[in-house]
């Protein structure tokens, strides 16, 4: 393992773990598809056209879902607790595709309703693993998790597939054409969609033992834009989910947060314990929103959102964060009780490119076209993945780091311990850790639950070791404006 980091430090100019920061990440390893050809990644199968990453709630395992290779399937890796490396299962055992073929020519488990996996989640008890699809014909699979080896295996028939059209192997529902997002409450009764094509978050209860998902009825089974299922039935009516891109679950189980991405949005919804069934709060309280001309009236005032693609809550459940692929991270505040949210004051409010303009908003490096974000279970530190495909910004890609405060304000970490980046550059005049396996594009990042590693999704996975260990930096305390 200490030759690895060496090599990791002498070849991909990482700083040794000493000279780092509190959250400062150390390039471990990376994975990359063997389609790619040689690369100085390990090869793995399965992971072309990656899309979505997920780690099991027990920290076991980590799944990848991917649409490219002319195969979509879902990559499954082992993870070595102790140091957080990777290792992909053997054989069949090692992916799930919807032919059953492998990128490497062999074999996988077969599941035909893997139509274009666009996001997963995992139940909270481990037992299952759902998939949705970003295609007209959506479907969210449903796949069973072997808790010793992380393994997944097809759920057959109607229990293990409900679909946005018929199909003699899933049950139809409604409101979940092209899906973009999947979460679960934490108590695993209940999952959550969000749907672009009918601007709507769908609800389901969900059976433990089978993991079947039944959507609840009438009104209550979704929350649209103009309260329709796109199917002629109805759903609640919803503002600031106008092509909704992301979605996310309170720790505590109170409140379901969507992106709404036309609607430069957060919406926000309160959750019933006992059904599932989600109520948007009363009033402007119910979404907040960057662009009046695009929701009226109907939701709160906020800065820095523009077209949103990640929401996350914090573990302490006092913040709610919004990275939007426009350059920009919003930061609120969450009153725990009610799920309402407050943007914090000034500056601390939100964070952009620098090769934007955006008034009231701080300078942060490495942000253009941020596509997930993530808080480290501790709270100590928030994570950004970015595209590097901004019309306003130079093309590096990668993740930056932040120290978060009590408050919830984000200060990035300086010099290159606050961003990893292909090219090692920040975009402008400053450097980031260089990592080349971040190169062509950046799509999603996770976090391990014990917070010793963070796992970034391009086109290649690349394991980060995280530097926990150090005093976390004395910030200024804000307090949410009123």
């Amino acid at each position: 393992m200490r030759r690895a980091l060496a090599l990791a430090t002498l070849v991909f100019g990482i700083a040794p773990a000493s000279s780092q920061p509190d959250g400062a990440l150390r390039f471990r390893e990376c994975f990359q598809d063997v389609g790619y050809g040689p690369t100085a990644c390990t090869p793995g199968r399965h992971i072309i056209g990656p899309t979505a990453v997920e780690i099991s709630h027990d920290g076991r395992n980590l799944y990848v879902t991917s649409v490219g290779g002319l195969v979509p399937g879902v990559a499954v890796f082992t993870i070595d607790r102790r140091v957080g490396a990777l290792s992909q299962l053997p054989g069949a055992r090692g992916c799930v595709s919807q032919t059953g073929a492998s990128s490497d020519g062999g074999l996988c488990a077969t599941e035909a309703r893997l139509i274009q996996p666009a996001a997963l989640a995992e139940s909270p008890d481990g037992r299952h693993v759902y998939v949705v699809s970003a295609n007209p014909s959506s479907t969210i699979v449903t796949l069973a998790r072997d808790r010793l080896s992380g393994g997944l295996s097809v759920v057959p028939g109607s229990h293990g597939c409900v679909s946005a059209r018929e199909r003699p192997d899933c049950v139809r529902v409604r409101a979940i054409t092209r899906a973009t997002a999947i979460a679960a409450s934490p108590d695993g009764r209940h999952v959550y969609v969000t749907a672009s094509d009918d601007d709507a978050v769908a609800v389901f209860t969900r059976d433990p033992r089978t993991g079947k998902l039944t959507q609840l009825g009438g009104d209550d089974g979704c929350v649209s834009a103009d309260g329709t299922d796109g199917d002629g039935g109805v759903c609640g009516k919803g503002g600031g989910i106008d092509d909704p891109t992301a979605l996310a679950v309170s720790a505590d189980g109170r409140n379901v947060y969507a992106a709404g991405g036309l609607s430069d949005a957060v919406a926000i919804f309160a959750r019933d314990g006992r059904d599932g069934a989600l109520r948007q709060l009363a009033g402007v309280a119910g979404c907040l929103s960057a662009s009046s001309s695009r929701t009226g009236t109907q939701c709160g005032v906020a800065r820095g959102i523009l077209y949103p693609s990640s929401v996350t809550v914090s573990p302490d459940g006092r913040n709610v964060y919004l990275a939007s692929w426009g350059g920009l991270i919003a930061a609120f505040g969450r009153d725990r009780r009610t799920g309402a949210l407050r943007q914090l004051p000034g500056t601390a409010g939100c964070l952009v490119d620098p090769g934007w303009s955006i008034q009231g908003c701080a300078p942060a490096r490495l942000l253009p076209r941020p596509t997930a974000i993530a808080v480290s279970p501790d709270g100590r530190n928030v994570y950004v993945s970015t595209d590097g495909a901004s019309a306003a910004s130079p093309p590096s890609k990668g993740v930056a780091v932040f120290a978060r405060s009590p408050s919830g304000a984000l200060l990035q970490l300086p010099g290159e311990n606050g961003c990893a980046s292909d090219d090692g550059s920040d975009g402008y005049a400053g450097a980031c850790a260089s990592v080349p396996p971040l190169a062509l594009a950046v799509y999603d990042l996770t976090v391990s639950p014990d917070g010793k590693s963070v796992y970034v999704l391009a086109d290649a996975l690349a394991a980060f070791a995280r530097r926990g260990s150090d005093p976390v930096p004395k910030l200024p305390l804000l307090r949410p404006s009123r």
